[in-house]
């Protein structure tokens, strides 16, 4: 049951692919500061990342918003 259900819920990444995700996220977010409480979730074959992204507070939201795009 366990097996079934892992996907449904929230679960510490592997170290394989969190390294994989960290290396991605940081290529791609020239312009933040700083990336906080990255998290993964797995639903079937998508996988879901959530993330909190730390800017300059003169930049503005739709410069974020690229930078989140990228990501």
């Amino acid at each position: 049951m366990r097996d079934t259900a892992s996907g449904l819920l929230d679960e510490a990444a592997l170290a394989e692919e969190l390294d994989t995700i960290c290396s991605v996220t940081s290529a791609n977010a020239e312009g933040a500061l700083e990336i906080q409480a990255l998290r993964r979730r797995h639903a079937g074959r998508m996988t879901s990342i959530d993330l909190h992204m730390v800017v300059l507070e003169s930049i503005t939201a739709d410069d974020a918003h690229d930078i989140c795009d990228r990501v």
